[in-house]
């Protein structure tokens, strides 16, 4: 029963770490478009197959996560939340800005002083997915509380982000909400039903797999615009996305252990806080020395934007005084568990 749970433990990390890296691919692919070098169809195609399905995959295995025991008291755990993710949230998004105001003639984007004070409400970079996770946290066990039906909440979660598709949607606290909750809870279902759940069918899995990738390759070799009708083939294609990896990797009985997955699975919330950061030093170093090709580009930007991260998160990890901006509560615990043994 051990291993079982280990196991599920391990497969759920491999997916976090798949969603991980393909956030950084993204990442890396969009930073070349925005500073106008050169990027062929090719990865063009895989920058926008990365973006259908990561952040979904994320919320996934998030909403896995939060379904594997009770919340317990209401206000605890959102006060834990709040610390764990408003922490970061607010640390990375003045040293992401304080850079980008640095080296503001290199960077694609500029943010003003206003932008930095407004996010509350107006994320900076890539840290909205801070504030939808903790938005996410905060108002699903009120509205599950509310409805008191699982199937009615993931009914209401698909309309709501069928509303929003349609541009209907009143502040960015709703459209985070709206995209994104319904993935979250379709992780904390699955793992509140899993034992009552098969999903080892082949033949829908084979059947899927192709439709999927006859899609992914219409999607990426027509990248023109799609209107509304792009959501609907998004959403599909991020459900779809989602169904395939738990298939494959909590398919197999004796899951093998992945050095690299363990690794980027265990510094996956550093790596996304970090590798924006990195990848564009790394863009804006390249074409200072002349190579604006994108083959270079990205093989440098991509192995460094992980390499990089990965030694910041490790070194952070080994000061208290670093990993606390990451980990406010974890660190705190560890601090006085030392002053404990010290004492």
């Amino acid at each position: 029963m051990m291993k079982q749970a280990k196991d599920r433990e391990r497969w759920i990390d491999y997916i976090k770490a798949v969603a991980c890296l393909s956030v950084l691919t993204f990442h890396v692919i969009y930073g070349l478009q925005n500073a106008g070098l050169p990027c062929g169809s090719f990865l063009a195609g895989v920058k926008l197959l990365c973006g259908i399905f990561q952040i979904p995959a994320f919320m996934f295995a998030s909403g896995y996560l939060f379904g594997r025991k009770p919340m317990g008291n209401y206000f605890h755990f959102q006060g834990r939340k709040i610390v764990n993710l408003g922490v970061p949230y607010i640390v990375f998004s003045i040293v992401y800005y304080v850079i980008n105001v640095t080296f503001s003639s290199s960077v694609n984007f500029s943010y003003t002083p206003k932008d930095l004070l407004k996010i509350y409400i107006t994320p900076i970079a890539q840290y909205w997915y801070l504030l939808a996770t903790l938005l996410i946290f905060l108002f699903l066990p009120i509205l599950e509380k509310l409805i008191k039906n699982e199937c009615m909440v993931l009914a209401f979660l698909v309309a709501w982000k069928i509303v929003n598709t349609y541009r209907l949607s009143l502040t960015n606290y709703d459209y985070y909400f709206a995209q994104y909750a319904m993935y979250f809870y379709l992780g904390t279902l699955y793992c509140r039903h899993h034992d009552k759940l098969s999903l080892k069918n082949e033949k829908i899995q084979n059947t899927l797999v192709v439709l999927l990738g006859f899609l992914a390759l219409f999607v990426s070799l027509y990248q023109f615009d799609w209107g509304e009708m792009y959501s609907v083939v998004e959403f599909f294609m991020a459900v779809v996305s989602i169904y395939l990896l738990v298939c494959f990797f909590e398919g197999q009985k004796d899951i093998q252990k992945n050095p690299f997955l363990d690794v980027v699975a265990k510094y996956s919330f550093q790596i996304y806080l970090l590798h924006t950061m990195v990848t564009a030093a790394v863009r804006i170093l390249l074409c200072k020395i002349g190579i604006v090709s994108q083959i270079p580009q990205f093989i440098f930007g991509w192995g460094l934007g992980l390499g990089i991260t990965l030694l910041v998160a490790w070194v952070c990890e080994k000061t208290i005084l670093l990993n606390i901006f990451f980990f406010p509560e974890r660190t705190i615990k560890i601090i006085k568990n030392n002053d404990l043994s010290e004492s």
